[in-house]
């Protein structure tokens, strides 16, 4: 220490066994009070942790990692509160995570430069498929009580599992961006196409329960209440043709999707379309194969499913024909039938 610089030569330590070096020095300014006197924005530091084991970390976090990668970090501070070095990652994996199992394969390397964190690029495998991230943080004119940086972001993925459980699985192709201005929260949009996806629970697992829900438990089916992010809102345009194959002991069909997820993550809304493209209903006295079927969403009420199905066929000499309307929570069924005729020459 010295009446014009606090500076620390050296730093060695150890942090859960991996190593760490670091350096920095604070100019010290005239004044009266040590707080004012600090010269933080002409500090200069570095800090380095090469080739850290991050299974020496799991520990700490044993909900989000899981004990296997490599961790590689070289930051240095300079003048004018600038930020250079890189952070890289490799074959790291995550804590199984609700839903979708675990994320493996992580490969990542994060360079910064001035007040700009550039993601050269986030790779991984997620039930199934690659995920893949790139683009930019810049804290160019981020403050503390602004909370976010200017934020351009890129999410890509093939063929993953939305929802991977024992009676539902989900899958999709991914285009997604978050973006914002310096200081906004960012909003997340884009587009998720569906395909090659099962569903075997029963239907009712579908509706609503009572006139109350969580909003997980409603369309469109998922809600992240993290107080950081839940906010972020979204713009999202969910497609899928004849991309779920349904086998319940009542239905068995297959269906398509259109529509779109706004709101934001705490509280998603959906409109759009569930189209029944083929399928068949079965009765104990009949077989009936589906003709035309909708489960639509619309503005006035997104939580409460409305229905049109049309279904026929023929059963102990009596044309059957099937009309179901009203919402998932209320149907109404309609039932008609007549006589059918052979006519002998």
């Amino acid at each position: 220490m010295s009446p014009d610089m606090i500076r620390l030569r050296e730093l060695r330590a150890t942090l859960a066994g991996q190593s760490m070096f670091a350096t920095a020095e604070v100019p010290v300014a005239d004044g009266r009070e040590w707080r004012h006197r600090l010269r933080f924005d002409k500090a200069r530091a570095s800090v380095q942790m090469p080739t850290a084991d991050l299974a020496a970390f799991a520990a700490f976090a044993t909900n989000v990692l899981a004990p296997r990668g490599m961790l590689d970090v070289s930051l240095a501070l300079e003048p004018g509160m600038h930020l250079s070095g890189h952070i890289s990652i490799s074959n790291a994996a995550t804590a199984r995570l609700p839903n979708i199992g675990p994320i493996y394969d992580i490969d990542a390397h994060i360079q910064l430069r001035d007040r700009v964190a550039t993601i050269e690029r986030i790779g991984a495998h997620a039930a199934g498929g690659p995920l893949a991230i790139t683009g930019i943080l810049d804290f160019a004119q981020w403050t503390p009580a602004n909370r976010w940086p200017e934020t351009q972001l890129r999410i890509t993925g093939t063929n993953v599992a939305l929802v991977r459980e024992s009676q539902k699985v989900i899958r999709s192709d991914i285009n997604l961006q978050i973006t914002n201005m310096a200081n906004a929260t960012p909003s997340i949009g884009g587009t998720i196409n569906l395909r090659e996806s099962l569903f075997l629970a029963k239907l009712t697992a579908l509706v609503p329960s009572g006139g109350i829900t969580e909003p997980s438990e409603r369309p469109p089916y998922f809600s992240i209440d993290a107080a950081l992010i839940r906010d972020w809102p979204l713009d999202v345009h969910v497609q899928g043709e004849k991309f779920l194959t349904i086998r319940t002991p009542i239905f068995r069909g297959n269906a398509s999707a259109n529509f779109d997820v706004r709101g934001n993550l705490g509280e998603p809304t959906a409109t759009g379309d569930v189209r029944i493209n083929s399928g068949t209903i079965t009765f104990p006295f009949a077989t009936l194969s589906v003709k035309q079927g909708f489960v639509t969403l619309d503005s006035a009420n997104p939580y409460q499913p409305r229905l049109f199905v049309s279904a026929s066929g023929r059963a102990y000499d009596y044309d059957i024909r099937l009309e179901v309307t009203g919402t998932a929570q209320r149907p109404l069924l309609e039932f008609t039938s007549v006589p059918h005729c052979t006519r002998n020459s």
